[in-house]
C-alpha cells in the first residue's frame, strides 16, 4: 500500500489500533503461499472497501469526493482459485482496461472464468478463456461443474 497507518486514520476517521489491526491481517495474508499464475478454474470479481457513503462524517461529506456518485471506496480486484488460493489487489477503476490485463497476467490461457455480468469481463473469452456467467439475484451459482441454478 502506498498510503501510511496515519494517513489511512486520517482519510478514514477509523481508530489508529484498528487501522494497525487491519494492516496486520493484510501483511500476514499477502505472506502465503500464492502462486505466480492461476489454472484450472477460478472466480474473478470486484468490490469496494472501506466505509458508506452515508455513514462518513459531516465534515468528510462535505468535502466531496474522488469518484462519481459519492462513492469514497477504494475498489479492489481478486481472484479465488477452487483450491482455496485468493489474489487481490487494490486496483484505480474497475473497468475492461483495467481488469482484463489482471486476468491475462495472472490466470493461465485455456482456464474457465467465472465471474458476474459486469461489462469489464465481457472480453474474457476473446483472450482464450472459457468464460462462465454467473448471474446474481437471478439465483446462479457457479459450481466444478459449471453454472448451477438454485431457483
Amino acid at each position: 500500500m502506498e498510503l501510511s497507518s496515519n494517513s489511512i486514520v486520517e482519510q478514514t476517521g477509523l481508530d489508529k489500533k484498528r487501522v494497525l489491526r487491519a494492516l496486520l491481517k493484510v501483511r500476514v495474508v499477502l505472506t502465503t503461499d500464492v502462486p505466480a499464475i492461476f489454472s484450472g478454474t477460478v472466480e474473478v470479481d470486484e468490490t469496494y472497501l472501506w466505509g458508506a457513503w452515508r455513514n462518513k462524517r459531516k465534515v468528510v461529506r462535505d468535502t466531496g469526493t474522488r469518484r462519481g456518485r459519492g462513492i469514497s471506496k477504494q475498489p479492489v480486484f481478486g481472484i479465488l482459485c477452487r483450491n482455496g488460493q485468493v489474489w487481490a489487489e487494490i486496483v484505480g477503476s474497475v473497468d475492461e482496461a483495467t481488469l482484463l490485463p489482471l486476468i491475462t497476467k495472472k490466470v493461465e490461457p485455456g482456464s474457465t472464468v467465472c465471474s458476474d455480468t459486469w461489462k469489464a469481463y465481457t472480453g474474457v473469452a476473446a483472450k482464450g478463456y472459457v468464460h462462465r456467467l454467473v448471474q446474481l439475484g437471478m439465483g446462479s451459482i457457479a459450481t466444478e461443474r459449471g453454472i448451477t441454478s438454485t431457483d
